[in-house]
């Protein structure tokens, strides 16, 4: 494949930023992919086992083409800000992280017009955490969401959904509003659950965990760093979802107090009913 750039540089070369890292190389979308970052032994390892090309400390190459921010998201304003002395304005920005509206909404207060940022949200990951874990078949066959500010610079939109549809994922174009409301749902609201649960687990039982707890509770390993940060910039559309989940939740509860059989299995059915819907 003829490289779609010449220098992809990603900041934060952890699991997602290695994972994609390796994607890049194995499709040649890149002629040089380049991990930006803070910790030199990290990066250097991280470039000896043949994740990225090069690396930096706090610095974007002047030649790369397409800047991804692979952190968690409230650090991400302030890197960006921090890096606009050094960008040249053909530079393509984007970002992975699992929150848009907030983002979005910060970086919109000072990104300058001759910069394009858009939102990238490829629904993907593992609750390992470190370029260690890194995965290039993470992207195969998932959804990537794109929020545009806009849709001025449509050309621009579509780089980046040429870009991910490279990386075999399948692109669905939202507003930051749209994608955070999605995403609340079928993605953050699963990893409260699953947190808590584990948090609700006694020690004493948990040598006896067979795999549909482990397999209900494996997210709940994810970098508290990044799922903190997920929470607290999507709090009304993930505290909705709560709301939606405790109706059910109190369904249930009730149905049992009462010994309703009949409600029990209406319960059971529906949510096997959806559940069979993602094998289909």
């Amino acid at each position: 494949m003829t490289p779609l750039f010449h220098t992809v540089s990603i900041v934060g070369v952890g699991m997602m930023g290695g994972s994609l890292a390796l994607a890049i190389k194995r499709k040649g979308l890149a002629e040089k992919v380049v991990g930006v970052g803070r910790d030199r032994r990290k990066l250097r390892e991280t470039q000896r086992k043949g994740v990225i090309d090069e690396f930096t400390i706090h610095k974007v190459p002047s030649s790369s083409q397409l800047l991804v921010f692979a952190t968690p998201v409230r650090v991400i304003p302030e890197l960006l800000r921090n890096f606009l002395p050094q960008l040249r304005s053909s530079l393509l920005i984007t970002d992975m992280g699992s929150t848009k509206a907030w983002l979005m909404g910060e970086i919109g207060k000072f990104l300058p017009p001759h910069l394009t940022f858009i939102g990238s949200h490829p629904l993907t990951g593992s609750e390992k955490q470190g370029a260690k874990f890194a995965d290039p078949k993470i992207f195969s066959g998932n959804w990537c969401f794109i929020t545009p500010f806009s849709e001025e610079k449509r050309e621009k939109v579509e780089v980046i959904k040429n870009f991910w549809e490279s990386l075999t994922l399948k692109c669905l174009i939202l507003s930051p509003e749209e994608h955070d409301e999605l995403v609340a749902r079928i993605s953050h609201l699963p990893h409260v659950l699953a947190s808590l649960l584990a948090v609700s687990t006694e020690e004493k039982f948990l040598p006896f965990a067979g795999r549909g707890y482990r397999d209900t509770t494996r997210i709940a390993e994810g970098s508290v760093e990044m799922w903190r940060d997920i929470l607290i910039t999507n709090q009304e559309n993930i505290l909705t979802s709560m709301d939606s989940f405790e109706r059910k939740w109190q369904e249930m509860k009730e149905a049992l107090k009462k010994g309703d059989i009949q409600k029990i299995e209406e319960l059971l059915q529906e949510g096997k009913r959806k559940r069979e819907k993602l094998s289909s």
